[in-house]
């Protein structure tokens, strides 16, 4: 990875955070290789028409279809981004190492002319360099400097006249340079070296082809072709190689047909695609066969899904020329339809016919579905690409015919596929969807007779699979292997069928809201009618279905079973054996890893029946990988039973069952085996069984002595393995998880034989039964992705794998376990797979003690010891611990014969050379460090551990001192001082004068920045004091482990920030010594003046008068100085005699903020570090995040003081990490330091480079907002959106208020127009573009006729208190018998004028807005039909013909309203058109504005807003948003919420909240796969104060919705019970139907709320609860689901989803949370709110204040499952608690 921003910089100061340590070493990360596409063994391309399998065009006279020019835009107007080379991602990938200083011995053979170029440019010189650098990180900042150096005009000349040795020293670098990186940049070197050859470019060509010809090497064609796109990418922005470019399209189309590899295809496409938008004249004659080329690439099955995906984009791409020929276009899709049908048919053939029919190489099934979706694929893309001219409205070539046509095709060869290759799910959901359409009258009988035979054959299997005499037989003709499988597909068919036929009868029944559709009225009818009866009978069958769906391997299925049984018998007085349930229910719990909820599960189940199952919290243990924990209880349990019998009078009685008994023993077996502790479990049987032979034990004590090397008894050799010999098998052990075990079982069997026996044929047979078992497993688990049993089977088929082999090869097989082989294990390595996986590894490296295999089953004990001691396996890793020392020849040579760890411990306390031995391998560091750790797991001996960790990180420091070159090493050595540093911290450890290692080595240790810093030793305690010292150490001792740099950082974060609290506070900054100077420089001053001067000196922060001291012109030197004048005696002293006192205040301030700029020093480094790096975890994100926003807080508040580490930092630091925080940047371009807004206007221009989408728009809206406006306007709109209701004539005054905050805001006009002017000189076309798209979207934010609308409405009732007002006053003047009629029209007429003044300005107002001249159809659609009207409503009131009569006056506006109501009065949307209320919008096409909101990767392409839907839906709610959408590059539609009348900076910045919050999330649940805290938002983008845009929250329903979809399904039911319409009340009318005759009873008013009786509104809630169903979104989540597994994980996530959004609304104070608010997604289960208004305990001043701490109604609670929150996402665990607690620590 290039680091940019970097000039010059040294090899030693850049670095990169190595993998993460906390993943699996070897087998995750560092044996990743660069993938490859197949070589040149491919045939052909498809270029003309065979049978099926090529592809055919219909050309007849396709070159001279007339097209040229015509129908392409000009250049100026083509989008000069739409480039695919410079966001392509590269296949190949660099595995080189980066801090590998030395060449490694390589020789790289150099050309002559690299040595002989002149001396004089810059250019040859940089060609110098890069041809003789070997390190990659060099070579990339030379090729970088070499491209800038390229494009400089003054060197055009000598590139011209030194071409030739230029390009052939560039030759020498693409076939030698160090590493694939350093090679693609030096072809954009030649590429940019091509474009600037200019008018001598056909030279460059000739080259180019002369090379590409004579060179074999695939890798060097991919690099000359990869830099035409380089070049014409540049010719592209401004054009250079007219006259060439026909020429290099025929090089770069022989190019493509003559190519096999893949690297050279893509780069030649590209080119291709990039030349066809600058010159689409020239690309007409080679558009047919390039398409012709890219379908066949797509079309080929052999070609990986990279390429095929490339291809299919790259058809995209050329949207423009299939729309310029639609003739063509046509033909193109009825061959792609003609070769579909073919395909189709060859489906539905005989298997023996189908190769005898084709002559292609098409032989199964697989490859027809392949060929078939490529060729969808295509077809799709030629439909996208012509978009609206596939119409017959646009185009004459396309009928309504033609299109009923192909789509009936289309159809009817996706229907023959779906008949051939149905999904089982399918079939099955089917079924059980015909049993309900048909109201269970199946050819099984009439319903009751069908229930009954379902009813038969479930609780037929049910009991067979329990009957321990019930077997599987395999008669004369079959195998026994085949029967198995068949049983257990159909155990897991009717399994699945019950789920379906539960489903679909509920809905039927009850109907859901979204997820299923709604059947038929006689279907509803029947089943609602009999749904008690269903109720039943499926409460009847559920015990036998959770019995069969547990032995199916169906564990989501076996927790619904379970949860509704124990829920039903909580619920009423059912007879059912709950632990047998809960047995069931927490076997597949702790299969799923579900530890909550097994905790939850026990608190749940002694709450509802007073039942302890103590059992449960073993399980609970288990279930979370703590398997000594969980033996230790179960042993417990075990032995307490024993007490309990012998002591009747026990009290405290504690009983298992024979079911429990034999549960607990199971599971005790199992966490032995994931233990591996063989020993314990023999001596645990031995006391348990009293030596009675047991085979499935004494199988375990075998492996015990087979690991001890040890001659296996033959007694001992009865295993519980298949038996091939035998037909037969006992079902109760034939479950999915019995036959894996017992396979398991037979493959260890089989090793252990096949170890001592020479002749291994004999297990032949058993193997490929074994390998086809699992197999047939692993495709039945594959197919709902149940990764929890697939977990088990990839490391038995790897074990299958390397046994049949060893019977091929003998014992000197490869290792099928070693790292590369396990690279690629896709589905994780929990800690129980890791110890299956290492005891595998240590067999077959027992089998061949290479070095390699001896190395990698080290690295692979040390991981299992890692896990066994983060899963608190402790003695396991203690174990295996001192096996690898004891295994180590190293430590045996040097330290003897190691009987425990303590003598290790002791060795390393006692010693004080240890450095000086070679023990001090990777490996072995690694173990000492694990050591430390458990030892530091032991609560009475951290402090020997600490001491420890301090002795073994001193004897490292110490090797590493003299001239240990390992970097590696190096690392592990500083992670080990940071975690030594966490503990002495965490721990407060004393440091005194005793002799411990740690003592001596933080007195060995220097002292942190400056030497004579009294308040550090006033401020910061010696343990902090030490930390400090040893995070100083760990950056100095590995300057580039990010990590060390960001623990420093915070730690000096930290204590910097006490230090100033400590300065300010105490007002002593001076030391003695300064107290000193101070009296010498004032010699001969009063006492009085010294004292003042010592008071100026120690001000931490100087103060001023705002309105005296100009921010931006005086420093703060110069402050002090005008302060010190102020001293009687210095009043008239020379400059040069203050300038000594200020540079005494200038020390003093520098220790007061020494820290904090050691601070801010090292969060620069770290970010330069960690944005180098390859890969950054959650928790490098998290730090990320923390040191941009604590320097960010370090620039807000002490920018003056830490000017110099600020401005260098700010300028040079990377801009990925800043992204997150762009809101905050944007808010500081006001900061009232010059250099700030400057390095941060930089900064953000910096940002735009690589991101935009995240600048331009809040940049072009900051400069476009500040502008002057119309008055007028801003008045009616602040009018529209005021809440008052007083009168209108205040909604006026904030005219000299606005103008005010402008003065006040001028430097952030300012940064903002400057920034706008930079972006302009990088982008000017974006830019351009952004400022036309806001200034329509304001125009489209109030349309006229809703500005009148809103106004008129807001007015409304202000306009009849006038109304009211004026005829009072007018009857006042009839009945004054004192006026003439004269004079009391004439008073009429005032009063009439004065009262209704207010209403006229603002009619006036409005009316000189809407009767400027109209831009738009709209607005003269406006003007026709209401201005008219307008002017009238305005002289009616103004010049009235009968003052005395004011409603006639009254009328016309009257009518205008009504009139403007006509559209919105419909509770409905309605939908306008962009090209009436927008036509510049309407006309937007191929822009370069980067779609809002939308974050691509940086390497990826960036999505551009291609065009805007005509049709815009304005919504039924108070603000009348606007549902845009954007059509954008890729070929997708966004959608957005256009809302005006609305600031929408505080949802921005709750956005941004939530996204941080979510990285600090990850973090936590980082190594956990179970556990996904997230909380789910969507993007912002402010357009302004009063409008934004909001991303359109896709697949999300309003609860709200559940709710009134079921209130009108009970009134269609009532309503067909009583033959009338039942109207559906609204909630408010609900609660005050029930609230009303209750209040009349009390006696109470409905006016006062403060009134109501709390025990009122109580017993409302209680009926209003009672009357709706508490399992509306639980049910609907069920029904969305379509495996069992599925609706689990949405339970999961939908747990998880509220305990964070729970959390997150109570610390945030959010509120208004009404259902309409809460919405959601029903196809993962996730929780989205919406409106964030309502925020920060605003809720609680509202007028009904709110009180809750955040919503957790019954709906809720209950779609949690049976334990509710006890056993949510955001309950139960340990974990799960201290996970919230950070969460609101770093919130708050």
């Amino acid at each position: 990875m290039v680091i940019t921003g970097f000039e010059g910089t040294e090899r030693d100061e850049i670095g990169y955070e190595n993998t993460e340590y906390d993943k699996v070493r070897g087998y995750v990360g560092s044996y990743d290789a660069s993938s490859s596409y197949g070589g040149s063994g491919k045939e052909s391309r498809y270029r003309g028409r065979g049978k099926v399998t090529e592809f055919r065009h219909s050309r007849g006279d396709r070159r001279g279809s007339g097209r040229g020019r015509a129908g392409y835009p000009f250049r100026a107007d083509r989008d000069p981004t739409e480039n695919t080379y410079k966001y392509q991602e590269w296949l190949g990938h660099s595995n080189a190492d980066t801090w590998n200083q030395t060449s490694g011995g390589k020789f790289y053979e150099k050309s002559e002319l690299a040595v002989n170029l002149p001396e004089d440019p810059r250019i040859s010189k940089l060609l110098r360099r890069l041809c003789a650098e070997v390190d990659v990180e060099k070579s990339l900042i030379i090729c970088r400097k070499l491209q800038e150096a390229v494009m400089l005009p003054e060197n055009a000349r000598y590139i011209r006249r030194s071409y030739d040795i230029l390009v052939e020293s560039l030759l020498d670098v693409l076939y030698d340079g160090p590493g694939p990186e350093t090679k693609e940049n030096a072809a954009i070197v030649l590429g940019r070296i091509g474009y600037v050859m200019g008018s001598d470019y056909r030279k460059h060509l000739d080259w180019i082809a002369s090379q590409y010809s004579v060179h074999n090497s695939s890798s060097i064609k991919h690099l000359l072709t990869l830099s035409f796109s380089e070049t014409f990418q540049l010719d592209y922005e401004t054009s250079n190689l007219n006259e060439h470019a026909k020429l290099t399209m025929e090089h770069l189309q022989n190019i493509i047909e003559g190519t096999d590899s893949p690297d050279i295809f893509i780069a030649a496409i590209n080119s291709m695609i990039i030349m066809s938008n600058s010159y689409p004249e020239h690309f007409v004659n080679h558009f047919i066969d390039t398409v012709d080329i890219l379908v066949g690439w797509h079309v080929d099955n052999t070609q990986p899904k990279k390429i095929k995906d490339f291809a299919l984009q790259s058809l995209l791409k050329l949207s423009r020329h299939w729309q310029a020929d639609v003739g063509f276009s046509i033909n193109l899709l009825n061959q792609f339809i003609e070769d579909m049908v073919v395909y189709a048919n060859i489906l539905q053939r005989d298997p023996n016919e189908k190769a005898v029919d084709t002559n292609d190489d098409i032989t199964s099934e697989e490859d027809c579905i392949q060929k078939l979706t490529s060729f969808l694929n295509v077809f799709n893309s030629v439909v996208k690409s012509l978009g609206a001219l596939l119409s017959p409205n646009a185009s004459q070539t396309v009928t309504w015919t033609y299109l009923t046509e192909t789509m009936t095709k289309v159809l009817e060869v996706i229907a023959k596929v779906i008949r051939e290759n149905a999904d089982e799910d399918l079939i099955i959901a089917e079924l059980a969807q015909n049993c309900v359409v048909l109201k269970l009258r199946t050819p099984l009988g009439k319903p009751q007779e069908t229930f009954m035979k379902i009813e038969g054959a479930l609780k037929a299997i049910a009991r067979e699979i329990s009957s321990s005499d019930s077997k599987y037989v395999a008669l004369t003709n079959q195998k026994l292997i085949d029967v198995i499988v068949g049983e257990q597909s159909r155990s897991r068919w009717i399994s699945e069928f019950m789920m379906f036929l539960e489903k679909y009868i509920y809905n039927a029944a009850e109907g859901t809201a979204i997820v299923l559709p709604a059947v038929t009225k006689p279907v509803k009818t029947f089943f609602h009618t009999n749904w008690s009866t269903c109720r039943e009978w499926l409460t009847r069958v559920r015990p036998a279905a959770l019995a069969v769906s547990l032995y199916a391997g169906h564990l989501g299925a076996a927790i619904y079973h379970g949860q509704v049984i124990l829920q039903v018998t909580a619920s009423s007085a059912t007879n059912i054996d709950i632990e047998a349930i809960t047995i069931s229910t927490a076997r597949a719990l702790i299969k799923l890893q579900e530890t909550d909820v097994l905790h939850g599960l026990y608190v749940w189940i002694n709450k509802t029946f007073g039942k302890k199952y103590h059992w449960l919290k073993a399980a609970a243990d288990q279930a979370n990988s703590k398997y000594e924990l969980s033996v230790d209880t179960y042993r417990k349990l075990k032995k307490s039973v024993s007490t309990t019998q012998d002591e009747k009078d026990s009290s405290d009685v504690i009983s298992l069952g024979s079911k429990t008994s034999h549960f607990i023993d199971e599971q005790i077996m199992e966490s032995y085996k994931n233990l591996q502790d063989w020993e314990d479990m023999r001596e645990w049987t031995e006391l348990e069984y009293e030596n009675k032979c047991i085979s499935q034990w004494d199988s375990f004590y075998c492996l015990e002595l087979f690991e001890g090397n040890v001659e296996i008894p033959s007694q001992l050799g009865d295993w519980d393995v298949i038996d091939l010999k035998t037909t037969e098998i006992n079902k109760n052990q034939s479950s999915y998880q019995g036959l894996i075990n017992k396979i398991e079982s037979t493959l260890v069997y089989t090793a252990v034989n096949m170890y001592y026996e020479e002749s291994k044929e004999k297990y032949e047979t058993l193997l490929n039964d074994c390998n086809e078992l699992l197999n047939a497993t692993f495709e039945e688990f594959t197919r709902d992705n149940s990764t929890f049993f697939l977990k088990d089977i990839s490391v038995l088929q790897l074990a299958t794998k390397g046994l049949r082999n060893m019977i091929q090869g003998g014992k000197t097989i490869l290792n099928p376990f070693k790292p590369s082989s396990i690279k690629d294990y896709k589905f994780g390595t929990t800690f129980d797979n890791l110890s299956r996986i290492f005891w595998w590894n240590q067999y077959f490296a027992k089998l061949n003690l290479s070095e390699e295999n001896a190395y990698y089953a080290e690295c692979l004990r040390l991981d299992v010891i890692r896990g066994a001691r983060k899963s608190s396996n402790l003695k396991m890793a203690n174990r295996e611990l001192l096996k690898h020392f004891k295994h180590n020849t190293t430590f045996q040579m040097y330290l003897g014969d190691l009987n425990t760890l303590d003598e290790l411990s002791d060795v390393f306390l006692m010693s004080s050379n240890t450095y000086e031995l070679d023990i001090w391998s990777l490996n072995n560091v690694i173990a000492l460090m694990e050591f430390c750790k458990l030892t530091y797991e032991n609560e009475t001996t951290k402090t020997r551990a600490i001491d420890l960790c301090a002795s073994i990180s001193l004897g490292l420091s110490q090797r590493l001192a003299m001239g240990e070159q390992s970097y590696e090493l190096r690392e592990k050595g500083t992670r080990m001082l940071l975690t030594l540093s966490k503990w002495v911290q965490t721990e407060n450890v004393l440091i005194g004068t005793q002799d411990s290692p740690l003592t001596k080595l933080v007195t060995a240790l220097p002292e942190i920045g400056l030497v004579d810093n009294k308040i550090s030793e006033n401020v910061i305690p010696l343990s902090d004091s030490a930390v400090g010292k040893l995070l100083q150490f760990s950056v100095n001792q590995c300057p580039g482990l990010a990590k060390a740099w960001a623990n420093f950082a915070a730690w000096c974060f930290r204590w910097g920030r006490k230090m100033v609290e400590y300065s300010s506070k105490t007002g002593d900054q001076l030391t003695d010594s300064d107290k000193l100077q101070i009296e010498s420089v004032m010699i001969g001053c009063s006492p009085q003046d010294y004292e003042a001067v010592c008071e100026i000196l120690s001000k931490t922060k100087a103060t001023c008068d705002d309105e005296d001291i100009d921010w931006n012109e005086i420093n703060t030197s110069d402050m002090i100085e005008s302060q010190l004048r102020t001293v009687p005696s210095l009043s008239h002293a020379f400059s040069e005699h203050l300038a000594l006192l200020v540079d005494i205040w200038r020390q003093a301030q520098k220790r007061v903020f020494s820290y904090f700029e050691l601070s801010a020093d090292a969060y620069f480094k770290f970010l330069q570090l960690i944005c180098a790096s390859d890969y950054i975890n959650h928790s490098g994100e998290y730090a990320v995040v923390s040191a941009t926003l604590r320097l960010l807080r370090l620039i807000v508040k002490h920018a003056m003081e830490l000017q110099t580490v600020l401005e260098s930092g700010l300028a040079n630091t990377p801009t990925q990490p800043w992204k997150v925080i762009i809101p905050q940047l944007f808010s500081r371009l006001n900061h009232p330091e010059t250099y700030v807004r400057k390095c941060v206007s930089d900064l953000l221009c910096r940002l735009a480079e690589d991101t935009p989408h995240l600048i331009t728009f809040p940049a072009v809206v900051g400069a476009v907002e500040n502008e002057q406006r119309n008055i007028a306007e801003l008045n009616v709109a602040r009018s529209y959106i005021s809440n008052d209701t007083e009168s209108g004539g205040q909604h006026f005054s904030d005219c000299d208020e606005t103008g005010s905050d402008k003065i006040v805001n001028n430097e952030l006009n300012s940064c903002f127009l400057d920034m706008v002017e930079t972006l302009a000189n990088q982008a000017p076309t974006t830019i351009l573009q952004v400022k036309l798209l806001v200034k329509e979207l304001q125009r489209i934010n109030l349309l006229w006729d809703e500005l009148w609308l809103g106004t008129l409405v807001q007015h409304h009732s202000e306009f009849g208190k006038r109304l009211t007002q004026l005829e009072t006053e007018i009857a006042k003047v009839k009945n004054n018998l004192n006026l003439n009629s004269e004079e009391k029209v004439k008073l009429i007429k005032e009063k009439h004028r004065i009262i209704f003044e207010p209403i006229v300005v603002v009619l006036e107002q409005l009316n000189q807005i809407t009767s400027a001249k109209a831009e738009t159809p709209h607005e003269s659609y406006f003007q026709a039909k209401f201005q008219l009207l307008i002017n009238e409503v305005i002289d009616k009131l103004k010049n009235p013909v009968n003052p005395d009569k004011p409603q006639e006056s009254w009328a016309p506006l009257k009518q205008l309203q009504i009139k403007l109501q006509q559209k919105v009065n419909k509770r409905a949307s309605y939908v306008l058109k962009m090209t009436d209320i927008s036509p510049v919008l309407a006309g937007l096409k191929n822009t370069v504005i980067s779609m809002p909101g939308v974050q691509t990767h940086q390497r990826a392409v960036r999505v551009t807003m291609k065009s805007i839907e005509n049709n815009v839906a304005i919504l039924p709610t108070k603000t009348r948003p606007k549902k845009l959408v954007f059509h954008g590059s890729d070929g997708k539609s966004y959608t957005y919420l256009f809302k005006g009348l609305e600031d929408l900076h505080l949802d921005e910045r709750i956005m941004q909240l939530l996204s941080i919050v979510n990285t600090m999330m990850a973090r936590d649940s980082e190594n956990n796969e179970n556990q996904t805290y997230r909380a789910r938002h969507y993007s912002v983008i402010p357009l302004g104060p009063r409008s934004g845009l909001i991303s359109w929250v896709d697949n999300v329903t309003p609860l709200f919705a559940l709710y009134k979809r079921w209130q009108n399904r009970e009134a269609a039911i009532l309503s067909a019970k009583r033959n009338k319409t039942v109207n559906v009340l609204r909630p408010s009318e609900l609660f005050y139907n029930k609230l009303n005759p209750l209040l009349q009873e009390a006696g109470v008013t409905m006016d006062n709320r403060k009134e109501w009786p709390l025990s009122v509104l109580k017993q409302v809630l209680t009926e209003l609860s009672t009357e709706t169903p508490r399992d509306l979104l639980w049910r609907e989540l069920w029904c969305g689901s379509v495996t069992p597994e599925q609706w689990w994980q949405m339970v999961r996530r939908y747990s998880y989803s509220v305990a964070v959004m729970s959390t997150i609304g109570y610390i945030i104070g959010l509120g208004d949370r009404h259902l309409d608010n809460v919405l959601v997604d029903l196809t993962s289960g996730e929780v989205v709110h919406i409106d964030y208004n309502v925020c920060f305990e605003k809720g609680k001043t509202l007028r009904v204040p709110e009180k809750v701490p955040f919503r957790m109604t019954p709906n809720l609670v209950t779609a949690l499952g049976v334990t509710g929150v006890e056993g949510s996402g955001g309950g139960g665990g340990a974990r799960s608690r201290s996970s919230r607690f950070r969460l609101a620590e770093h919130l708050v």
